[in-house]
């Protein structure tokens, strides 16, 4: 069984054949699990990628988080794609008490919350913590994604565990995951050198396995189902999925563990 810690429902661009440059498209969450049961997965985490979509409000990232746990059922762990817009138009966070969402994620490169939005960060964070809930952050190596810049966000967070999603710069995840125990990393877009890296050291622990699905889909052409598969089998051969499934219990607090 897989299970994926980071997909996503929604729009998204997708590179169809024949085309120069990828097209929106849209993901809805019947397809999604559709993919995702021919995948071989039993269980993910998802957000909606129509978040950063002009015109899409919390209520329609809602409508998607329900639709896809009423098709799923027990497995399907809905994470708020909370964008400052979103905050700004739930700044009391009544989202993330309404228990449709088991965590959040965050994009510092499409909202900068350590350069412009800190007191909102934490604001939002005191509220995931107060919930129970877990956190996914986009890791890069853009100002505002790195994994030692957020790794003093964890630090001052010692209550919530994080996902430093893709593991990239593979060194400042492995420093990260030594530097703060309730800081995760998924494999999502990561180069396979670097999982087998990851893989053999003590970060293996808390190594999630993620395909950041359908993003492989902006780069390459084919069917949804056939483009994830790949993807497994890519990510697989540097560290098998199935090797990680008990990490993405822990992780969720379904499985005691470190």
């Amino acid at each position: 069984m897989i299970c994926d810690a980071h997909v996503h429902v929604g729009w998204y661009p997708r590179l169809l054949a024949g085309a120069v440059e990828p097209e929106p498209f849209y993901l809805s969450p019947r397809r999604l699990c559709s993919v995702l049961r021919r995948g071989g997965v039993g269980a993910f985490v998802f957000s909606s990628t129509s978040a950063q979509s002009p015109g899409i409000r919390l209520a329609d990232l809602h409508r998607e988080a329900r639709e896809v746990k009423c098709l799923w059922g027990p497995g399907a762990h809905a994470f708020l794609w909370l964008t400052g817009r979103g905050l700004d138009e739930d700044p009391s966070l009544v989202s993330l008490g309404s228990g449709l969402y088991d965590g959040i994620k965050l994009h510092g490169g499409e909202t900068d919350w350590l350069g412009s939005r800190p007191r909102n960060l934490e604001t939002v964070l005191c509220a995931v913590e107060s919930y129970g809930l877990r956190v996914q952050v986009h890791c890069g190596e853009n100002p505002g994604t790195r994994p030692l810049e957020w790794l003093q966000v964890a630090r001052r967070h010692p209550g919530i565990r994080f996902d430093f999603a893709h593991c990239r710069p593979m060194g400042e995840t492995d420093e990260a995951i030594r530097g703060a125990p309730n800081v995760w990393a998924d494999v999502s877009f990561c180069d396979p050198a670097a999982i087998r890296r990851l893989g053999g050291t003590v970060c293996a622990a808390r190594l999630l396995f993620g395909t950041d699905f359908p993003a492989p889909m902006a780069y390459a052409t084919g069917g949804p189902t056939d483009i994830y598969r790949r993807e497994v089998r890519r990510l697989s051969a540097a560290l098998p999925a199935n090797a990680l499934d008990r990490n993405f219990r822990i992780w969720l607090g379904e499985e005691e563990g470190l």
